[in-house]
């Protein structure tokens, strides 16, 4: 490829012999100019391969001054052109790093040598920066890589910290769960023991009937934890079915009709007019309600009345399906006249072992009944939360998407 050339010059017939020459030589001619500012703006505009510079040229600045500010902005490889050797001169040209410095009047093959010789070093000194350059690019990018490989360490570690401390509190929640009604099965056990013969039968009966009230509590206190840890090891299957929600709440208010009576409670089932179509593991959501309506019936005073309402509407924001938002839902409310739950607990009681402080010492229970409920609602994408009635008791609603994947599932 033809190199090009930019001849600065303030005598006309030097600069026109110095072309003619160049030219026959086979380069191309960018421009000749007799000025520095003008050098500048042509170096600067039409970048050429080389520049051959005369140091006494019209203008303010000379040749020199001209090379530096070029050199500043842009790597072009200068040669100077001179009739002046002076040590002053010379000292002046070497701090612009020159690549030829050519006293007049030159030979044609001591100007061809120099110029090829220039253009070879400037191809050089162009690799050697390029190669400086992507190796510091690399660098950067290794820097920034180990830099987002420490973060993302910190992070794993804070992780395994954090679930560190959350297995420990989990045990130590576990083990004071479970030792309550062991305890009580072995005081009763040899209570009863110590008693045998001393005391009347109907009092040993009672002994035998704490055990197995003791033992109920642990056994519900174990299934409770085998199934928050098969959620939450993401082993549990979902088999989606088509079902209705209405019918499914229907089968599991009737299974409690017996308590219902005994406890004179009127429970009212308010449901759209079209059918409450949805795609939903059918077991899975029958023990949410369920664990609901029990709740509801254990903390609602007698003679009062617990609601369940279905309303179609979307799922809430930040909640998709198929990476689709706006999916169309089924809302439940499961409403009771009991005593409600204090407004800074309404998210703590889906915590494991977290009842509300209104309930927890009258009434018994494991703690895991609604952190399982929102596994569960969660698994199928949908959302679940507390509310306090405006007038009396609380009301626990959730949204599930009515369509979800047909195939049985890990989630």
């Amino acid at each position: 490829m033809t190199k090009s050339i930019l001849i600065v010059e303030d005598e006309a017939i030097v600069a026109m012999e110095i072309q003619n020459t160049l030219e026959r030589l086979g380069y191309t001619i960018t421009a000749f100019v007799s000025s520095g500012t003008k050098a500048i703006s042509i170096a600067l505009e039409y970048k050429p391969d080389l520049i051959l510079m005369d140091i006494q040229i019209k203008g303010d600045m000379d040749g020199i001054e001209a090379a530096e500010q070029i050199r500043s902005c842009s790597f072009i490889p200068i040669i100077f052109l001179t009739a002046y050797a002076e040590e002053s001169t010379l000292k002046r040209a070497k701090l612009t790093l020159p690549f030829g410095y050519l006293l007049k009047p030159f030979q044609e093959r001591d100007l061809q040598v120099t110029i090829e010789m220039a253009l070879y070093a400037a191809k050089i000194e162009a690799d050697r920066r390029e190669a400086l350059d992507a190796l510091q690019k690399m660098h950067d990018e290794l820097d920034n890589k180990v830099k987002e490989r420490t973060i993302e360490l910190e992070k794993a570690k804070d992780k395994a910290v954090t679930a560190s401390k959350v297995k420990s509190e989990f045990l130590n929640m576990v083990s004071h769960e479970l030792r309550s009604p062991l305890h009580q099965i072995l005081s009763y056990s040899k209570f009863g023991i110590k008693k045998t013969g001393h005391i009347p039968n109907e009092n040993i009966i009672d002994f035998f009937k704490n055990i197995e009230k003791s033992g109920g509590n642990l056994l519900n206190l174990l299934n409770d934890l085998l199934d928050l840890s098969k959620l939450r090891s993401s082993k549990t299957e979902y088999t989606m079915t088509e079902n209705r929600l209405e019918d499914i709440v229907q089968m599991i208010i009737n299974e409690h009709r017996i308590i219902i009576e005994e406890r004179k409670l009127t429970v009212e089932l308010v449901k759209p007019e079209v059918p409450t179509n949805l795609q939903c593991d059918v077991n899975k959501v029958s023990q949410v309600i369920r664990n609901l309506l029990f709740n509801a019936i254990k903390f609602a005073p007698l003679e009062t009345r617990i609601t369940f309402q279905l309303d179609f509407e979307p799922l809430p924001d930040g909640l998709r399906v198929n990476d689709i938002s706006m999916v169309p839902a089924l809302r439940l409310t499961v409403k009771d006249e009991g005593m409600g739950i204090p407004p800074d607990e309404l998210e703590k009681v889906f915590g494991k072992f977290m009842q509300s402080s209104k309930t927890k010492s009258e009434y018994a229970g494991t703690g895991l009944g609604l952190a399982i409920c929102k596994e569960i609602i969660q698994a199928h994408k949908g959302k679940i939360w507390a509310e306090n009635n405006p007038e009396v008791g609380s009301a626990f609603r959730f949204v599930l998407p009515l369509q979800q994947k047909r195939r049985t599932n890990q989630l």
